[in-house]
């Protein structure tokens, strides 16, 4: 929530209409306060503030007005859980929300997953669709520990489908040869095989991609040492695989090889998807987003 508020704006969204006092009742002190607060917050975002710190000083002092009590009062307000669940039922029965479901699951990461603009799921616009869908469907937001597993959840089922109709496109052989450039190094001797558990398996393709400057094209050709199997890829017209290697920061999501586990990458941009093997020329760096992909 902002932190600068107009005195226009703050009479336009701050006001407590009359039946909005009356709700209030013998609400006294910082109970009082802060149940206004959370009230006008909630029908402003459609949802609960996180933190006492979260609702502008300039916000306390205007609902304080219209509630008589002190501004001061707001640094004395419970902001214990047990207190929040109660006034929060209080709110959400007067808005006419009612509360996110465990059946509801299912069906909102499908809709968030629709969604997906970037690998990173605790993108802000991702999170303020989260909520607006919420609001629209007049369901209060769950707790944010369990919004958050829900957006990892639906950008875990976007990539899933990137993958699936990027690999569906392609000839076994191509699958064939992706398994082998993505595949994790395998311990050359006993000894080896103690030490793996200490560290993280790599593939060529991520080593590579690990170096400092641009991913390209170029860069596996000459770096990887079995790059003669990403020669052979012949990607099918149409089909980014250079976009879809480039999501694919540790070990890839092709069937059978380890999922991903960080999104921070470069990517590589096709500049052109008319070629039998999607080599374009001209990378650069950039987080494009998977729609384009």
């Amino acid at each position: 929530m902002k932190q600068d508020w107009h005195p226009d704006e703050l009479a336009q969204h701050w006001t407590l209409s009359p039946d909005e006092r009356e709700l209030l009742g013998n609400k006294t002190g910082a109970t009082r306060l802060s149940f206004a607060v959370l009230l006008k917050s909630f029908q402003f975002e459609g949802r609960f503030p996180e933190r006492r710190e979260d609702v502008a000083s300039s916000i306390v002092a205007h609902l304080a007005s219209q509630t008589g009590v002190s501004p001061d009062a707001y640094s004395e307000v419970d902001w214990s859980e047990r207190t929040q669940r109660h006034q929060s039922a209080q709110i959400s029965e007067h808005c006419g929300f009612r509360v996110f479901r465990a059946e509801d699951e299912t069906a909102f990461i499908a809709w968030l997953s629709e969604r997906v603009m970037s690998p990173n799921p605790e993108a802000e616009t991702f999170k303020i669709a989260a909520y607006g869908h919420l609001r629209s469907q007049h369901v209060e937001p769950p707790a944010t520990e369990r919004l958050r597993r829900l957006l990892r959840l639906a950008v875990g089922q976007r990539e899933e489908r990137l993958v699936a109709g990027a690999t569906a496109q392609l000839s076994a052989a191509t699958r064939k040869a992706l398994d082998t450039l993505v595949k994790t190094q395998t311990p050359e001797s006993p000894a080896d095989a103690d030490q793996m558990p200490l560290f993280s398996a790599r593939s060529e393709l991520a080593t590579v991609k690990d170096d400092d400057g641009a991913v390209s094209v170029e860069t596996v050709l000459d770096e990887t040492p079995n790059s003669n199997n990403y020669a052979r890829l012949a990607c099918p017209r149409r089909c980014s695989t250079t976009c879809l290697l480039s999501s694919l920061p540790t070990t890839g999501s092709v069937p059978g090889a380890r999922r991903p586990v960080n999104y921070g990458v470069t990517r590589q941009k096709c500049a052109t998807h008319s070629s039998p093997r999607c080599a374009g020329k001209g990378s650069e760096k950039s987080r494009t987003p998977w729609s384009s992909c």
